[in-house]
Parts: structure tokens; sequence; C-alpha cells
């Protein structure tokens, strides 16, 4: 049976995250099946929060999407928020450093995330493990503010 390419460069791309993030101590494992590397992010005070890893290169050039969800919810429910938390989301988009929040959506649910990219050729270990926080306090923040504690 042939190699799929494209999950070959991407394990390629993820190893590199995973040899950074060991290299400053940061914990995590490779999930071949969905092409992340994740970590368990503990922001003190009993909160926890998920953050991935994804490949997002393009165009030839190796780029990772660091990222953590941060709220989820039936779409109907999430149209009925959408104006007022549009702009909350924008607003804050405008003041947070090192992440933003996105929109993720299927037929039945809406998912916010708060989510950086690196060119992976420049990402240093001390820049990977600020993204994996930054975005880790984007995604609480969100769940704090505007939702329920999934994640």
């Amino acid at each position: 049976m042939a190699q799929d390419p494209a999950l070959d460069s991407s394990l390629v791309v993820l190893g590199k995250v995973a040899e950074l993030a060991a290299e400053i101590g940061l914990v995590g494992r490779l999930e071949e099946d969905t092409r992340r590397f994740f970590m368990g992010v503990d922001l003190g005070q009993g909160r926890l929060q998920g953050v991935y890893v994804r490949d997002s290169s393009h165009a030839g050039r190796p780029s990772v999407t660091v990222f953590s969800p941060g709220l989820q919810m039936e779409k109907t429910a999430f149209h009925a928020l959408l104006p007022g938390l549009a702009l909350d989301l924008l607003r804050a988009n405008e003041t947070m450093t090192l992440a933003r929040y996105g929109l993720i959506e299927n037929d039945h649910q809406a998912l916010v995330m708060a989510s950086v990219d690196h060119l992976l050729d420049t990402l240093a270990p001390a820049d990977l493990q600020a993204s994996v926080f930054a975005v880790a306090q984007a995604a609480d923040r969100c769940e704090r503010e505007f939702g329920r504690d999934d994640y």
C-alpha cells in the first residue's frame, strides 16, 4: 500500500514541533490519526486547557497553527448570540497578542478557537512556549466570559 505524502510531511512537521516542545519541557503527544500534537496546559486555580498544533504548511513553506478550542455550542444558540459575541471577539482580537479568535462551523455546531500561526523554520522553542500559553489563556478567557468550561 502506498504512503500518503501529505500525511508523511505533516508527521515530519509535527515531529519537529515535538522536538521543540521537548527542548523547553512542554509535555505532549503526537496524535497521528488526527495529525495533531496535543498538550495539556495547567493555567492554575484548577483550570486546564487543551492546546493543539497542526501542520498548516502552504506553498512549500512549512508552517504550523497553535490552537485551542474556547467555546462550542449548537449552531442555533450560537446564531442567537452572534451579533454581540462577534463584536466582543473582534474587540478582544484587537487587544490580544500572540492569539486571535476564529470560528469553525459545521451543520450543527459552532466552535470559537484561539489560534496563532508560525513559520516552522523560524519557530524557536521559547516562541512555541509563549504561543501555547497565549492561546490557552485566550481560549480559557473565551470559556469564562462567553460559555462553559468544555475544554
